[in-house]
């Protein structure tokens, strides 16, 4: 990757830093799972994406996912530098805790979803297999928890939704998210294990809806 860009390999440290210099709720979290692999074009459609925001963002990218090989626009370069952090990996759980984060972009996994309850941000979900499309069209749509990006990787789409999250929609989403954490909240108070205990209340509410 290029030394021009704001990026580390180091997991959380340097990210950490890099948000305790931003605004509170002013920086898009941007983390798709592993297993759901981008195409290098998928990869640039949301990185333009990204940087025509104008919003900030900290994206976790497998360390494979840009070959060195090609060129990378300077438009792309300029952006990050002046409003992204790109790093190999991190943890969900202390970068979503941060007063900086403002919204999670994730494929809709269980397990981002729920960290992204627990710490009350809202989400965009930008799912690539069936049961996270599922889990991306009830929590968007039923619980109105992030907004639904569909499969097609556009990134005017992508802008405008981040623009959307981070933006003229994002208030009410929050009020939203943040009753769920209460919900949350309380389970954990009343009966522990609160993880599986929501995972098997969404999956039940989920399959009445099927």
């Amino acid at each position: 990757m290029t030394p021009l860009l704001n990026y580390s390999g180091v997991q959380n440290n340097d990210c950490l830093l890099w948000l305790n210099s931003q605004q509170p709720k002013s920086v898009l979290y941007v983390n798709i799972d592993n297993h759901s692999q981008l195409t290098r074009v998928q990869t640039f459609e949301l990185w333009h994406g990204l940087v025509n925001s104008e919003k900030g963002f900290l994206w976790v990218r497998r360390p494979d996912s840009i070959s060195v090989e090609g060129r990378i626009p300077a438009k792309l370069i300029k952006g990050t530098k002046e409003k992204g952090f790109i790093v190999d990996s991190a943890s969900n759980n202390q970068v979503l805790a941060h007063k900086a984060i403002g919204g999670f972009l994730t494929d809709g996994d269980w397990d981002s979803t729920l960290q992204g309850i627990v710490e009350g941000v809202p989400m965009i979900y930008w799912p690539t297999s069936w049961d996270q499309r599922v889990n991306s069209k009830f929590m968007s749509k039923t619980w109105k928890l992030g907004m639904h990006m569909e499969e097609r990787c556009d990134k005017n789409i992508i802008e405008k939704t981040i623009r959307d999250v981070m933006g003229s929609k994002g208030h009410e989403l929050i009020e939203n998210v943040h009753k769920m954490k209460k919900l949350t909240r309380k389970s954990v108070n009343i009966g522990g294990s609160s993880y599986a205990m929501l995972d098997n209340l969404v999956n039940n509410i989920i399959s009445m809806h099927l």
